[in-house]
Order: structure tokens, then sequence, then C-alpha cells
């Protein structure tokens, strides 16, 4: 925005630049000196997603234009009343006076594909996320939506330790900064955080809100202003809460009977997929006796068979536990004299 300014040919030399706020928004404060000696006192407004650049050009180099910049004020944006929205491909329900920018039947198909290609590939432990963007394009105003399934096997054997790295891989991951974190529960299964970040090379405050039920991870995002938030925002973000229940699994509980099950199947498929997930697996001090029987049972015949034994002796060799680390040095010995 400030170089878009300053490219007119009729600009001599800058001769202020600060930072400030105005009404709770980040300004940049501009003094720009003109070829005919005028001067043009400026002021640059982020605010939310936009920016607003008002001006103000004066023959008087001390003439200060207070009156004229202190009279700006920015409203929120208007819509019609947010009637209930029911989305059966990712399993919500919110209050929005805006739907998704893709057709039904589109959407439909789209689900349809990615979900058989997912289904029929081995090696695709995590599942695809799924987005959507609900854009009005006259206010500017967005707010995204993630799904995220959990892989199968997927167990997080503390909850506190799962949502502190849920929040720590994201700020690395994006290079962002938190400013406030509020955890939630709504009911009896849903758990979530109300996020407020921002980046690292400008002011932008990104609102977020992460919700988890079952094995499903929904993420809403949104560079609305927070104090002055669109009834758009808030009432998405307010009454935004997923709905699906059926074959809902809870991720805070061990998969390894599920994998050895599906390990042990005698559909050369499904046990395909389970054998390339043994390195994805979280494996306690209570699976060691079950990770050793596996490999006991392993044949030199099988498919496979020197990679599969190689993968669960490594996941023995990661259980850091002092109660069980002799317990692990024995059977590992015994399955090298074994060989």
């Amino acid at each position: 925005m400030e170089e878009s300014f300053k490219k007119s040919p009729y600009f001599e030399e800058q001769l202020s630049r600060s930072f400030n706020f105005y009404k709770g928004d980040t300004t940049l404060l501009l003094k720009e000196k003109m070829k005919d000696g005028s001067v043009v006192n400026a002021r640059v407004i982020l605010h939310g997603p936009q920016y607003y650049l008002i001006a103000e050009r004066s023959k008087n180099y001390g003439y200060h234009a207070d009156t004229f910049f202190n009279s700006f004020t920015l409203t929120p944006n208007k819509y019609k009343a947010g009637s209930f929205y029911l989305d059966t491909f990712l399993h919500y329900s919110v209050i929005t006076p805006i739907i998704p920018e893709l057709e039904q039947s589109v959407r439909g198909l789209i689900e349809k594909i990615t979900d058989e290609n997912s289904a029929g590939a081995i090696n695709n432990y995590w599942p695809p996320a799924k987005n959507e963007i609900f854009r009005n394009d006259s206010t500017g105003e967005i707010v995204s939506l993630t799904m995220q399934q959990f892989p199968k096997y997927y167990y997080a054997h503390d909850s506190v330790h799962f949502w502190q790295n849920q929040i720590d891989d994201y700020l690395s991951r994006n290079e962002m900064i938190l400013q406030k974190r509020d955890s939630f529960k709504i009911g009896n299964d849903i758990t979530g955080y109300d996020l407020l970040v921002t980046d690292t090379n400008t002011s932008r405050i990104i609102r977020k809100k992460w919700l988890l039920r079952g094995d499903r991870m929904y993420r809403l995002s949104t560079m609305s202003p927070v104090n002055d938030a669109s009834t758009f925002v808030n009432d998405f973000f307010n009454f935004f809460q997923p709905t699906e229940t059926r074959g809902r699994r809870d991720i805070f509980k061990s998969t390894i009977d599920d994998f050895l099950l599906d390990y042990y199947s005698t559909d050369s498929l499904t046990h395909a997929k389970a054998a390339s997930s043994i390195s994805n697996l979280y494996y306690s001090k209570n699976d060691i006796q079950k990770i050793l029987k596996v490999i006991s049972s392993l044949k030199y015949s099988d498919k496979d068979y020197f990679d599969n034994k190689l993968r669960f002796i490594a996941e023995l060799g990661y259980i850091h536990d002092p109660e069980v680390s002799m317990q692990i040095t024995t059977a590992l010995k015994k399955i090298y004299n074994d060989a």
C-alpha cells in the first residue's frame, strides 16, 4: 500500500514515517513532501483483511489534520440474518448468511472421488484434509474451514500434550506468534481452543477456532477484526459445531488391538494397509508383549518378513520408560539369539 501510494511522480521526499494505533487498528502514519512544496499527511489503516488509505494535502507545512483523520470511523460489515446450514459432507452445522462457493452436486462428486482414491491407496496413512471457503466478495470477509480426520490407528496418549503439540506445530510451521488462547468444551465430547495469532512479518491478527470431536479436527480461520467483527464472522465462530456421531472413535484410546486385528486379517488389502502403518502407531509399555508376540509369529516365508520384523523391533526401541528398559533389553537379546 505504501509503495503504491508513493509511486506518484508528484512526490519529492518522505518527511516522516511511523506506526501507531487508530481506534484499535494498526496504522501507518506518513508525511510526504510534494514537488510543488505542499505536504501530504496520510494514514494507512489495517482493518482485518482490508487496508484503508486516507490522506490530506496542505500548503502549510505545520498543519495537522487531526480533526479530519479522527472523524474517520470504520463500522462493522452488515449482513442479512444468518440461517441454519447443515453440511453433510464435512459433517457440521453453523449459522451463516453465506454458503460455500462450491455447489452441492460438484462437491459430492469431488468428495466421492477423493474418498475412493484414499481408500484404495495402501500407503496413505493420513486421510486428505477437506477444505471449504465462505467468502463475501462485497466486504472481502472470508472464513476458511479445514476438516482433518485422523488416521484409523492414530492414538494420542495424553490430551494435554496433544493440544500443546498441535498449537506448537502450527506456530512453528507457519512462523506465527501466539497472542491468546482459551480452551473450551461443548457438551461431553467436543473440546477445542480459541486462538489469536499474528504473522511475524505483518501486524495482522488472525482469529482461529479449533474443535475436536471424535477423530475429526475442525479448524476455522479469519482475519476479521477481533473487537469489531461482523455478525457473519461472530455467528460462524459462535454457532459452528461438528455433527457426525456415527462411527466416531476416541483418539485418546489405544488402537493397538484394532491394528493387530487388521494385521492378522486374511484379507490381503486389510493386512497390507495395517503393515504399512507399523511405524506410524504409538506403542506404550503396555504393548511390549503384544509386539513380541507379533515378532515371534512372523514366518520367514512371509512377504516383507525382514522389513516388518525390523520395524517392529525398532518400535520396541522407541519405548522409553525406565520401568521396562531391562525388559526390552532382554527381549531384544533373545530376538537376536533366536535369529
